[in-house]
């Protein structure tokens, strides 16, 4: 009598100890999901509340593979509270922020073009929301973090440039300071990737081909991967913010300060999705 009343003592306790660290996990995982559920309700708002004027931007087929992408990657790691927490840390983190940019890249064009009072103020509003997310969010503590693990040192460069660009920000420095710093950071970022993705075994890695390598060598899941798809694509974002940075460190932009704010936030959207699509067997 008293082995059984044991051994159902000893079922019980592996009950409760496995709720127990169920529950640590949700704890674990419930700041990636409110994260991604903001940027998702900021996305959806974005899309449901845009002026007439502006629905002709979210209307077409890039839009929709991204938040495709977004919704697979968060279905398979987030099944019935089933939770693979590192995969949703590094890829279901990529993807919402991934998706994401694409609608804040949609809303940023229409400060380019002469647009109604209306439509402005709903731009800058969005663009406001976005930054918060990524400030509450504590994107540059983990990005230099990630940046330390990864390619130790090079956090100090990451740093100093995000020190630059709130100096810039402030005015107490000029744009081009805070520009010239974040591009910096850019060209070493792309280097320190092909240097190890050099480390793993492959052809010679040709110019024109650069992110193709580190995708296929670097991105979780391998090559075919929805993680190598999105890694793939960061090389239009890095070509695209080396560009735009240029443009301000030439003094070719005609508000040098507001753009080097929506920059920076594409910025740090960039390191961070990137960051997290790495294979963590990779380092």
């Amino acid at each position: 009598m008293a082995k059984k009343a044991t051994d159902l003592l000893k079922k019980k306790k592996a009950l409760l100890d496995n709720f127990l660290d169920q529950a640590k996990k949700v704890n674990q995982v419930i700041p990636l999901v409110q994260e991604a559920k903001e940027l998702t309700e900021w996305s959806l708002q974005t899309l449901n509340n845009a002026p007439k004027a502006a629905l002709s931007a979210f209307d077409d087929l890039q839009l929709e593979k991204a938040f495709l992408t977004d919704l697979n990657i968060w279905q398979k790691g987030l099944p019935q509270l089933t939770f693979d927490i590192p995969y949703l840390t590094t890829s279901g983190s990529a993807a919402s922020g991934t998706a994401s940019a694409v609608v804040f890249d949609r809303i940023n064009t229409f400060n380019q073009t002469a647009q109604p009072d209306l439509v402005l103020d709903w731009v800058k509003g969005r663009q406001d929301e976005y930054i918060h997310i990524q400030e509450q969010h504590s994107h540059v503590e983990k990005i230099s973090e990630k940046i330390k693990n990864i390619f130790s040192g090079r956090e100090v460069e990451f740093l100093e440039a995000e020190h630059l660009y709130l100096q810039a920000h402030a005015e107490v420095l000029t744009s081009k300071a805070g520009a010239t710093a974040m591009r910096n950071v850019l060209e070493h970022f792309q280097g320190d990737l092909l240097n190890l993705a050099r480390r793993f075994p492959g052809e010679q890695i040709k110019k024109s081909e650069q992110w193709r390598s580190i995708s296929d060598r670097l991105a979780t899941g391998g090559a075919g991967s929805l993680e190598h798809t999105l890694l793939m694509g960061k090389e239009i974002d890095q070509r695209d913010l080396f560009v735009r940075l240029t443009k301000v460190v030439k003094n070719l932009t005609t508000n040098p300060l507001p753009e080097l704010r929506l920059i920076h936030a594409r910025w740090i959207e960039h390191l961070f999705t990137t960051l997290n699509l790495l294979d963590p067997k990779c380092f």
